[in-house]
C-alpha cells in the first residue's frame, strides 16, 4: 500500500574531521581573500590620485594656472577646499602606515610651463605597493600603475622612471627640471 520505504543514509563526522575541513577551506580562501583585499587598496590609490590630480588642476584654474606651492605633504593642504575635506584621499591605503601621505612634486609649475607634454611629467606618487608597483599622476590629470620591478630608494629615482615610461619620451622642458630639483629636495630633506 505504501510502497518500500527507502533507507536513510546518515553520514556521521567526528569533530576532528570537521574541524580539518574547516582549517583546509580556511587555508584556501585567507589568500584569496587577502590578494582582493589588496587589490581594492591599489584600486582606491589610483583612486586618490586620480582626485589629488583634478584638485590640483582645479587649484590652477583658480590661480593664475600655478600649481599649489610646497612640496611634500603641506603642499596638498591647499587642496582640501576642493576634496570635500576627505582625510582619506591623502594617505595610501595600501601601505598601512598612518602617516604616508602622496609625494607631491609640482612646486613652483605654471600650467605653461608644460608646454605640449602634460602627460608627460609626474606631479604626484606613491610607491609603496609591496615595492613591485607604484601610481603616479601625471600634469595633465591621468593616473598610471607602473610595474616598478623594485622600491625606489630616492623621489628622483622614482620620477625618472616615471617619465621615462610616459607616452611623450624626449619631451624634456623647464616644468620637467622644476619636477625633478622638487623630488631632490624631498630625498636631502628625508635624509636629514
Amino acid at each position: 500500500m505504501f510502497g518500500k520505504l527507502k533507507k536513510i543514509r546518515r553520514y556521521n563526522f567526528f569533530a576532528a574531521e570537521v574541524v580539518i575541513l574547516l582549517t583546509i577551506g580556511a587555508a584556501i580562501a585567507l589568500p584569496a581573500m587577502h590578494r582582493a583585499k589588496e587589490r581594492a587598496g591599489v584600486a582606491s590609490c589610483i583612486n586618490n590620485n586620480k582626485q589629488l590630480a583634478c584638485a590640483i588642476l582645479f587649484y590652477a584654474g583658480d590661480n593664475d594656472n600655478w600649481y599649489p606651492p610646497a612640496a611634500g605633504k603641506d603642499g596638498l593642504q591647499l587642496l582640501r577646499p576642493y576634496l570635500d575635506d576627505n582625510e582619506r584621499i591623502f594617505r595610501c591605503p595600501v601601505s598601512g602606515k598612518e602617516d604616508n601621505f602622496y609625494a607631491y612634486y609640482g612646486n613652483g609649475l605654471k600650467c605653461a610651463m608644460l608646454d605640449n607634454c602634460p602627460g608627460a611629467i609626474p606631479i604626484l606618487a606613491c610607491h609603496n605597493h609591496n615595492g613591485t608597483e607604484f601610481v603616479v599622476a601625471y600634469g595633465d590629470g591621468h593616473v598610471m600603475q607602473l610595474d616598478a620591478g623594485k622600491l625606489f630608494s630616492t623621489h628622483e629615482n622614482l620620477v625618472r622612471y616615471a617619465f621615462e615610461n610616459s607616452s611623450f619620451k624626449g619631451c624634456e622642458n623647464k616644468a620637467w627640471e622644476i619636477v625633478l630639483e622638487n623630488a631632490r629636495i624631498m630625498d636631502r630633506n628625508n635624509r636629514e
